[in-house]
């Protein structure tokens, strides 16, 4: 993302995701070459936001069992969930990665946040909302004993 720069918000969903992609595999196999393991080896899931800080432009991706929720203008949204090739997660090596990445973009005012979540973060945040306590309320107050408390 900071090799490429302000271009990140001009690619398409599918340009970035390539892009993206043969960087993480690049030093996934730089990795696994000292250590002469196979790549799926060194294989992840993968979440992440860019803000532009100036303008408030946004880019999340999301790529297997992690999640990102936004809370824009005083509103939860989920941004991205869960993504699953074959009933597995997706991973950073998945022959459909590429596929299954999940890229979206957004313009963010002055107050909003996003929260990039990982494995079984989207399935957490559900049984919050289901036990009638406000996600939103949790995270002002940073009141994660709940959190945890329902997730186990």
């Amino acid at each position: 993302i900071r090799m490429e720069g302000d271009n990140i918000f001009l690619y398409s969903p599918q340009k970035l995701t390539y892009l993206l992609l043969e960087h993480v595999r690049y030093y996934l196999e730089l990795a696994s070459l000292p250590e002469a393991t196979d790549i799926k080896e060194f294989s992840s899931t993968l979440a992440f936001a860019c803000i532009e800080k100036k303008t408030g432009r946004t880019v999340v991706g999301n790529l297997g069992d992690s999640s990102i929720i936004g809370f824009l203008q005083n509103t939860t949204k989920l941004l991205s969930v869960p993504t699953r090739h074959s009933n597995k997660p997706s991973v950073t090596t998945s022959k459909y990665a590429n596929k299954a990445m999940v890229i979206r973009y957004y313009d963010l005012s002055l107050g909003d946040c996003i929260l990039l979540g990982s494995d079984g973060f989207a399935h957490a945040s559900l049984a919050i909302e289901r036990s009638g306590i406000s996600f939103t309320e949790v995270l002002e107050k940073f009141e994660f004993g709940e959190v945890h408390m329902l997730c186990v």
